[in-house]
């Protein structure tokens, strides 16, 4: 369906902003997350604005990538602080037409505790954000361990909040499906390398898949054994 996509891409785009160098982590896992929002969008029509807000967010990556290796401008200048706020509300209006997304797509399946998770994480993402964006231009101000001790609890809520999306993406993949979605009914897209992709993940998704009902078929038949094998030693017992 495209949340196993989801889940990949928003880990590889969000994960890696504590490290020290930059890996283009983000642009490729933005790339990735329009790819889960094409299939996504034949369920819910508010993954269509997603993939607008994740193109406005991978060129703001792109800008910070750019100025990275040619120093395009001086980190602190005004053209970095546009570039900054770019990119922390195009990712938060990204993340909140994902969640109501799946808000819907949860309530049409009847699945309210993934509705009541959503609703939930969307507060939290979006608390997330309008910190992010206080702090751009309160950074300047704080000084000493203040400004230590501020960057250490942003960071700090950032994973706990990515952390938490993560599992309601993780839960989405496991729990919200189209049942009647066959593999020749899935619509193409123009681009050959897309539907490529597409292939290469519907794969992994459909191995994880079959190893689930594996596993649990494993479970059943040693339960069936255990449970055939208490009941040979009562009777022997009662002989």
């Amino acid at each position: 369906m495209g949340f196993g996509i989801l889940l990949f891409g928003y880990f590889l785009a969000f994960s890696f902003t504590l490290l020290k160098f930059y890996v283009f982590a983000d642009i490729i896992g933005a790339v990735i997350m329009i790819i889960a929002f094409v299939k996504l969008k034949e369920y819910n029509r508010y993954f269509i604005r997603s993939i607008i807000f994740c193109g406005i967010f991978i060129l703001a990556c792109a800008a910070t990538a750019l100025s990275l290796i040619f120093r395009l401008y001086e980190v602190g200048s005004v053209i970095d602080t546009c570039v900054k706020y770019v990119r922390y509300i195009s990712a938060c209006l990204m993340m909140v037409t994902v969640f109501l997304g799946i808000i819907g797509l949860a309530g049409q399946a009847g699945a309210l505790n993934l509705v009541t998770r959503a609703k939930r994480n969307m507060i939290l993402t979006v608390l997330l954000y309008v910190i992010m964006l206080a702090y751009v231009p309160l950074s300047g101000y704080l000084t000493g361990n203040w400004a230590s001790y501020v960057m250490v609890a942003v960071y700090l809520y950032g994973a706990i909040v990515l952390f938490l999306n993560l599992l309601l993406f993780y839960s989405c993949f496991g729990k919200l499906c189209d049942e009647g979605e066959k593999e020749d009914e899935v619509k193409k897209s123009r681009f050959r390398i897309v539907n490529k992709l597409n292939e290469k993940f519907d794969e992994i998704e459909k191995g994880k898949e079959a190893y689930r009902k594996e596993s649990v078929k494993l479970a059943v038949e040693e339960a069936d054994r255990r449970a055939a094998a208490k009941k040979s030693k009562k009777k022997k017992k009662k002989k």
